[in-house]
């Protein structure tokens, strides 16, 4: 693996932390920002269903069932 595509994996892997805390803080649009940053490198399960979490609270029904739904399949 490249230097470059390790780097892009931890960050992508950064992002998913983030996006997980600050799902758990409240910070809904903060949260959202950061899964799809993570998603930015490849199809990411945990980002995928970290999204679909995201249009859960902010009662977005289509977020929230597209992301989860593709998250199973990945």
């Amino acid at each position: 693996m490249s230097a470059m595509a390790k780097a892009r994996d931890q960050l992508s892997a950064d992002r998913l932390v983030a996006g997980w805390a600050q799902l758990e803080a409240g910070q809904w649009e903060t949260a959202r920002s950061s899964f799809e940053d993570a998603l930015a490198s490849g199809e990411v399960p945990e980002a995928l269903e970290g999204l679909g979490w995201v249009g859960h609270v902010l009662d977005d029904d289509q977020l929230s069932q597209r992301h989860r739904r593709f998250a199973r399949r990945v």
